[in-house]
């Protein structure tokens, strides 16, 4: 497993994160984003992130470059949700398969057990071995099956809910 380094994300990491996010939206059905995030929905994205709290993003990287990034979000707005979060995992494809992800997401779940979070959910677009396979050896559960749930490319897809529990 490579030595990262996973900091906060800050603004000078946008671009980066951008980038990675619309190689998705663009190629795969991963994201259910249809348009590419420009540089003014990236800075709006940013601000619902702070330290100590259960919104929180963090970069990893090798050697000086980015090469992937976690986050905890809101899991629904209505305020009896608040103590639930849903993260989400990305990284470059030249950094996929090699741990990467475990430890951003081990990472994120240590932080996270410190705030006043219960449930931790992962909403995954099938199929997507790897990414069942991350939220698996991070201790989720699958809670939920919902079929052919979002269309892109001209195709359905199904997503899960993996659940992770603080108790």
């Amino acid at each position: 497993m490579p030595k990262i380094d996973i900091i906060p994300a800050a603004s000078g990491h946008l671009l980066a994160i951008k980038d990675i996010y619309n190689h998705y939206i663009a190629t795969t059905h991963i994201n259910f984003e249809t348009t590419p995030y420009d540089d003014e929905y990236m800075q709006k994205w940013l601000q619902q992130f702070a330290q100590n709290s259960r919104h929180q993003a963090f970069v990893a990287l090798s050697n000086g470059e980015l090469v992937g990034f976690a986050m905890s979000q809101a899991f629904r707005p209505k305020p009896a949700y608040s103590t639930s979060v849903e993260i989400t995992v990305y990284l470059t494809q030249n950094a996929a398969g090699k741990g990467l992800g475990k430890q951003l997401g081990q990472h994120l779940l240590a932080i996270l057990a410190t705030q006043d979070v219960h449930r931790v959910f992962a909403c995954i677009a099938l199929p997507n071995d790897a990414s069942i396979g991350l939220h698996k050896s991070l201790g989720f559960s699958q809670t939920a099956h919902l079929t052919e749930v979002g269309r892109k490319f001209g195709n359905y897809y199904d997503v899960v809910y993996l659940e992770y529990k603080f108790d």
